[in-house]
């Protein structure tokens, strides 16, 4: 008898086999997660309801931009549609992109580690962001930072295959999915940096040595060429001028004065409120930093560094990960207003590989994820267990289910008529107050929206959305709108439902 000893090939086949393992089990849990959101009878939030209105009216033929208002880059609203065909337009198939987006973000974040550390630290980052809160609420609730994110970690991934093969293709793919998540959302800007840092490398080393080949800049040309094309491809169908007016224009007008403490504290603060399992990490990832100075122990693993000459050098993928994790706190804390909490969600995949590529060995891994389980329940109970729509939204939404077939209604919370099965105006897909403030639209614009045809009720729910117009109950009276439902808040929202008497909508 003689023991069986495994081979080279045997070990890697076994690497390989549990990597593949881990990556089914990090995709499933972060899509299991997520089907409560999808389900969810009701709007999670704002943008959950503008965007899946925005939706149902690309449904009927409205284009982005020309008919339908969006704040958003232009390639976010096609994803959605595309997200809606793919989920059969059933009512709650515009969150199809939101679910996709949670997934691939973990898929690629697993892959991009599991290149250059163990499978062990691969599982923890792809957990960490699959789980993550801030990212669960981008991409549960459909939000343009869901899919931004996801091309974002599919980016960094191609950055890495880059260090070591710096192909024409590869970069071409990298300028492709750069493109396309500052074509989503602008949030993810600092990756650009990252970026160049990975595709300048060669000219660095040949500059460094004194050398001059004219083929090193290639592949950045290609890379950056490719992103801006992206862009303007994705814009010219619905006119270069209205994407830029919507989209960028409107974040101008609605910046204001930055408060760079103000974002910060914001920072904290939905990161507290969202992601303890982040902040547990994060002194699990201390106290073994620590433990290492202490003990000189060494990691069971370190990361795989780019197969480079000793004369070249390469960013590292712990230099690449940190680097872009500080630009992006400053991007947000300077470079970001208004900001809102859904921005913060670009912290987490930054954060989730730096933890990953300094993760301690496994059984403090172990210890954080046990201890991570009712945290998550917590923190994550809302989505978890969304609940059907109650109290004053409840009576709201049962007013609109009520209205004659083919109704539409205009509302300053649309989540509210998407979640009633019924359509808004194109117009008023997105109601924010930022509109307003803007003077991208005013009392005469609700007023004429409510005179047409096919609107047959008027959702008023914040004071400072319609509630924000005084004359408004008395001019849909006048046109033969009554009061159906009345409500308030403790912040002093005067609710009212206003429903036109003996509407015919199709006439």
């Amino acid at each position: 008898y003689s023991p069986e000893i495994s081979s080279p090939s045997d070990s890697k086949g076994d690497s390989l086999r549990r990597e593949r393992i881990y990556l089914v089990v990090a995709a499933a849990i972060a899509a299991v997660l997520r089907l409560p959101a999808y389900f969810a009878s009701r709007h999670l939030t704002f943008d959950d309801g503008v965007f899946a209105s925005s939706v149902m009216a690309m449904r009927d033929g409205g284009l982005p931009f020309r008919d339908i208002f969006s704040s958003q880059a232009p390639l976010f609203l096609p994803l959605a549609y595309v997200g809606d065909v793919l989920g059969l337009r059933t009512l709650n198939s515009p969150r199809v992109l939101a679910v996709i987006s949670g997934v691939a973000i973990t898929i690629f974040v697993f892959a991009a580690l599991a290149r250059v550390t163990s499978s062990h630290a691969a599982l923890y980052g792809a957990l960490l962001v699959g789980t993550s809160g801030c990212v669960m609420w981008v991409t549960g609730p459909l939000a343009a930072d869901g899919p931004a994110l996801a091309f974002a970690a599919v980016a960094f991934w191609l950055l890495l295959i880059y260090l070591d093969r710096p192909t024409l293709t590869c970069s071409l793919f990298i300028g492709l999915s750069i493109g396309a998540s500052l074509s989503t959302k602008t949030m993810n800007l600092p990756l650009v940096v990252v970026a160049a840092l990975v595709l300048l490398t060669t000219f660095v080393n040949d500059a460094r040595a004194k050398r001059f080949d004219p083929r090193s800049l290639l592949n950045p040309l290609l890379s950056g060429l490719t992103a801006i094309a992206v862009f303007v491809l994705s814009s010219i169908p619905f006119g270069l001028a209205d994407v830029w007016s919507q989209s960028f224009d409107y974040r101008v007008e609605t910046s204001g004065d930055r408060d760079p403490l103000r974002n910060l504290r914001k920072i904290i603060s939905t990161l507290w409120d969202r992601d303890l399992v982040l902040w547990l990490a994060v002194l699990v990832g201390v106290a073994w930093a620590i433990y290492q100075t202490v003990t000189k122990e060494s990691p069971e693993s370190e990361p795989v560094e780019s197969e480079t000459s000793v004369s070249d050098w390469a960013p590292s993928p712990r230099l690449l990960a940190v680097l872009w994790l500080m630009l992006t706190l400053v991007w947000l804390t300077v470079g970001v207003n208004p900001m809102w909490r859904a921005h913060v969600s670009a912290v987490v995949l930054p954060a989730a590989l730096v933890l990953a590529l300094y993760a301690p060995p496994k059984k403090w891994l172990a210890v954080v994820a046990l201890a991570s389980i009712p945290l998550l329940a917590i923190q994550l109970s809302e989505l978890l267990r969304p609940g059907p729509y109650r109290g004053s939204e409840h009576d709201v939404v049962e007013v609109l289910r009520s209205l004659p077939e083919g109704a539409w209604a205009i509302s300053d919370e649309p989540g509210l008529v998407w979640k009633a099965g019924l359509r808004t105006t194109d117009f008023f897909v997105d109601p924010s107050v930022l509109r307003i403030q803007t003077g991208r639209y005013g009392l005469d614009d609700v007023v004429s929206a409510a005179a047409q045809d096919k609107v047959c009720a008027v959702v008023v729910r914040s004071k400072d959305r319609f509630g924000s117009f005084p004359d408004l109950g008395q001019r849909l009276i006048s046109m033969g709108y009554v009061v159906a439902q009345t409500s308030s808040t403790r912040s002093g929202d005067d609710q009212r439902v206003y429903v036109k008497a003996d509407c015919s909508p199709t006439g």
